[in-house]
């Protein structure tokens, strides 16, 4: 009986240290979600960056192919130009109907829309009628460039557009008698560049380095406008408007990315130089676009994110159902354990404490919840003993009583 009271008390002693260590597990999990989310957080953010790099070399791309046609196209005119100008040379008169007849056939492919005539004395000749360019144009200042190509002017009859001359001179033996330019109206510009960069949503200028102004501004639509007038925009971290105003002055590559009023979103903006005077290609393309494909996939990866979470939740909860029940069966055998324990001590000791009888029934009875409960001693000489715990209850309070019954054989 000693030994097998000192194993019931072991046992009784897993009681505070033998509680199922459930918090690690439910620890594990929880890192595992946080785990899940970061991973996945990681796995957006990386795809946006090289989205990103991926839409600054589209554009490299895009806006060189567009630099180097426009750049071919103005080599290309100025050689029909050249064409022109020495047929010209053979007519005395410059204001002959059959030159411009042969002048007003000429057809540009490139982007000259019509040809003109300087003469000395700053008049201009247009479908052979003159035309005064005094304080516009200047034929001297023209004629010691040679051939050459202006940067934004005004129109001759329409002050408020603006154009791009493309000169060459008519030369008769050694001496330069007029110049003939090709006008390239701005206004019409975008449309003789063919290119649509990022299939149309990206917007295309073309700036002159020395001052700023806009060639063309398809974002805008300001034949007018100037890229230092527009103010300092708002740029994205890592960006500076100082570097971007270097950068294009000087005839350098880059890109910048700044906040857009117009949009309220930012743009990715990109310029390299052009082959032609100081002139800068830019292309400019809003964020979304730019980050399309990355959207969708973070759309993909989030969904299955949520779907992550919540599986993980699912499983979080079914784990800490899961532990507690296992925590309460174990805690119910070990009060089992632990009653067990506490009724052979009490039966162990009845022989000196006949009321530890009592209190042993009454301990089977709170952890049966039975009603009554009989303990019998058979054996005895000419009768048996019997010990009764009953459960009697009222107004809703428990009461215990127990008592001693004795019968003959």
């Amino acid at each position: 009986m000693a030994m097998n009271n000192e194993n019931v008390t072991e046992r009784v002693k897993m009681k505070n240290g033998g509680r199922p260590r459930w918090k690690r597990p439910m620890t594990v999990t929880a890192l595992l979600i946080i785990l899940a989310f970061t991973v996945s957080a990681a796995v957006t953010g990386t795809i946006k960056q090289m989205e990103e790099e991926k839409a600054f070399e589209r554009l490299h791309e895009e806006a060189g192919n567009i630099a180097e046609d426009i750049s071919e196209s103005v080599a290309d005119d100025r050689e029909q130009i050249e064409v022109l100008a020495s047929a010209a040379s053979g007519y005395e008169d410059l204001s002959s109907q059959e030159l411009w007849d042969m002048l007003n056939a000429f057809d540009s492919v490139g982007m000259i829309s019509r040809i003109e005539i300087l003469l000395p004395g700053d008049v201009v000749l247009k479908d052979g009628k003159s035309i005064t360019a005094e304080g516009l144009l200047s034929f001297e200042k023209e004629e010691a460039k040679g051939t050459h190509v202006s940067d934004r002017e005004r129109d001759l009859e329409n002050r408020e557009a603006y154009v791009v001359r493309s000169y060459v001179p008519i030369v008769r033996g050694a001496e330069t008698v007029a110049m003939m330019y090709g006008v390239i109206e701005l206004e019409n510009l975008p449309e003789k560049v063919t290119a649509a960069p990022y299939g149309g949503d990206a917007a295309i200028y073309i700036i002159d380095g020395n001052s700023g102004d806009f060639l063309v501004d398809t974002w805008h639509n300001d034949p007018g406008g100037n890229i230092w007038e527009l103010g300092k925009r708002q740029m994205a971290p890592g960006y500076d408007h100082e570097s971007l105003k270097q950068g294009v002055t000087d005839g350098s590559e880059g890109y910048v990315v700044f906040a857009s009023e117009t949009i309220g979103e930012n743009l990715y903006f990109y310029y390299e130089p052009i082959a032609v005077n100081e002139w800068r290609i830019a292309l400019s393309v809003p964020e979304h676009i730019v980050f399309e494909n990355a959207d969708k996939i973070s759309v993909i990866l989030n969904g299955f994110l949520c779907f992550e979470a919540l599986a993980f939740l699912f499983y979080f909860f079914w784990m800490i159902h899961y532990v507690r029940r296992e925590t309460n069966e174990k805690q119910r055998q070990l009060d089992m354990i632990q009653y067990i324990y506490e009724v052979e001590k009490l039966l162990f000791s009845a022989h000196e404490k006949e009321e530890n009888l009592l209190r042993a029934l009454e301990k089977i009875g709170g952890i049966t919840g039975a009603q009554r409960v009989v303990f019998s001693i058979s054996g005895l000489p000419y009768a048996e003993k019997s010990y009764i715990w009953r459960r009697e209850e009222k107004n809703g309070d428990k009461k215990k009583c127990g008592g001693t019954e004795q019968s003959r054989v």
